[in-house]
């Protein structure tokens, strides 16, 4: 039986519109929207192209399909509810008859969050957060996830919204909504010295001198960021927005500010739903679950006995979510699953499809071997070289991880800047790393947790280490690294081992194949428009080599 997940696309304001494809329960395809489109996070988009590219992964139709799940609680949303016509834009159906559309199941926002992270955790048991900018009604939830069912706890209203203060503060210090996490690398550089609203409690957190909720649901995101602009202008560096030829290392101290009482706040509510659930495994969900630095808290606090973060915590996972809750509502299934290990969820795609574009393109490409290729592209790498890495089937989520990635060598901290320049990025902002898993304990302090399975965790180098890859060693030491091993990603962890063999050190550079405000590629296409129109060096594609014209 399938049964097909799907995010957004509702309104306008709607965001990370996706499709995920269960059969027997099992995921098999997940698609976002933006991938296809090119428009970053797909704001106000139906997800009619990751449905598609879903349901032709499976060789089915619509009609294959048992039920329809999304997650969102729309009943709460709109009324009143015009089904028929919500439901054709969902799935870009507009000719279908209602009757010929499977059965929609509506799955609350926080639910289907806390259900795509409890139920590929391989956890039999979890306490959950659900830590997000807005859903219907709430924005933080707790919960205890067990085998059977999943049990809210308690939730915290949107002027509450932890996502919403960080994303508010980003926009202060002028990143775009898209590049809120570059505020986490921003704090790196700052001191804790500016005071912020957001204090832990008793019972969680709060935000001191907060408004009263306003009766209409609707006004409350409005109403939390007019609070927080009258508290950044009145206790903060003057916003952004008022003075526009500002540097954002000026806002240095406000980062870490902001940084450290996030960190303080979700540690406490960590500990505060553990003690209440009297389970010391702890899974997260929801857009701030991707803040690396908040979960290296998490896990060297001692306080869990295991952290999982799914690949796609923010709003593009409730796809999955609301498909594994109906599925389980609907089959009655008590199995627990094996943990995600890897994010290759999306399509891939056929060496006839390489020969084809490549033959349309002109270009002069060479096909190796696997070992010939990545002792060639080790070799290109150790050069100097920045190689665009497309192989297999894409993976989801916001981090590059080894299948549509930009490659260097963290030897030189100019690749640093090139990539940044490509990206039309500040220059001052890290790059991610790739380690092989063989020798994390010899590149990091210590072992890192699984968060570092999708790149969800920041890690201290080590003090030795530092000068030898400073292209990823961001001011304060640390770095934000996959840990790549073989039966995740074999023909990306032999690269590595290739340029080990060739400098000594078990490192890569990796970040998004993607130019400037667009999505990380997903088509082969998408790869090749890339390449042509920057300064990358090498291009590979599956087995085929291509190198730039000089």
């Amino acid at each position: 039986m399938y049964i097909l997940g799907i995010n957004s696309g509702v309104d306008n304001n709607t965001h990370d519109s996706a499709a995920a494809l269960l059969k027997d329960g099992q995921l098999i395809c997940m698609v976002e929207q933006e991938r296809i489109s090119h428009r970053k996070r797909s704001v106000g988009e139906a997800p009619g192209d990751a449905i598609a590219a879903c349901l032709s992964f499976a060789n089915i139709t619509l009609a294959d399909v048992e039920a329809v799940a999304l997650g969102w609680n729309i009943n709460k949303v709109f009324s009143p509810l015009n089904e028929e016509s919500i439901y054709k834009r969902l799935l870009s159906l507009e000719d279908t008859a209602l009757n010929e559309i499977p059965t929609f199941h509506l799955i609350s926002h926080s639910l289907s969050h806390a259900a795509s992270a409890f139920w590929t955790s391989g956890f039999d048991k979890a306490t959950i957060l659900v830590i997000d900018g807005t859903g219907e009604a709430e924005s933080t939830t707790t919960a205890l996830g067990t085998h059977k069912d999943i049990q809210l706890l308690a939730e915290w209203d949107i002027t509450q919204s932890l996502g919403n203060f960080y994303t508010t503060a980003a926009e202060w210090v002028g990143f775009s909504i898209e590049n809120v996490s570059q505020l986490t690398k921003l704090a790196s550089y700052g001191q804790i010295a500016q005071n912020v609203p957001l204090r832990p409690t008793s019972t969680g957190y709060t935000f001191i001198n907060s408004p009263i909720p306003h009766r209409r649901v609707y006004k409350h995101f409005s109403q939390q960021r007019a609070f927080l602009h009258r508290y950044f202008s009145s206790s903060n560096y003057p916003s952004y927005s008022n003075n526009r030829h500002s540097d954002p290392m000026i806002y240095t101290d406000f980062a870490a500010s902001v940084q450290y009482a996030l960190e303080e706040a979700i540690l406490q509510l960590a500990r505060v739903t553990c003690e209440q659930t009297k389970e010391d495994r702890l899974v997260l969900a929801g857009e701030v679950a991707m803040n690396s630095k908040v979960n290296r808290r998490l896990a060297n606090s001692g306080l869990f006995k295991d952290l999982y973060v799914p690949p796609v915590p923010y709003d593009a996972g409730v796809s999955l979510g609301a498909a594994l809750m109906v599925h389980h509502q609907l089959h009655q299934d008590s199995s627990v699953q094996p943990r995600m290990k890897h994010a290759y969820w999306a399509p891939g795609f056929s060496e006839k499809d390489f020969k084809r574009l490549l033959q349309s393109s002109g270009l002069t490409a060479t096909w190796y071997h696997e070992f010939e290729l990545v002792k060639k592209v080790a070799a290109y790498l150790n050069t100097g070289s920045l190689v665009a890495w497309v192989q297999g089937r894409a993976e989801v989520g916001q981090h590059a991880l080894g299948a549509r990635s930009i490659l260097g060598d963290p030897r030189q901290s100019a690749h640093s800047t090139r990539i940044n320049e490509l990206m039309e990025s500040q220059t001052w902002l890290p790059v991610s790393t790739n380690v092989m898993e063989e020798y994390a304990e010899s590149i990091l302090e210590q072992y890192p947790s699984s968060l570092t399975d999708f790149m969800m965790e920041s890690c201290s180098i080590r003090t030795e280490m530092q000068q030898m890859i400073p292209a990823v060693t961001q001011v304060d030491g640390t770095t934000t690294p996959q840990i790549v091993c073989y039966r995740n990603n074999s023909r990306y962890w032999l690269l590595i081992n290739a340029f080990r063999e060739l400098t000594g050190i078990p490192v890569l550079i990796n970040s998004p194949l993607s130019l400037a405000g667009e999505p990380i590629a997903y088509t082969p296409a998408d790869a090749l428009k890339i390449f042509c129109a920057s300064q990358l060096d090498i291009l590979v594609l599956d087995n085929y080599l291509i190198e730039k014209s000089k």
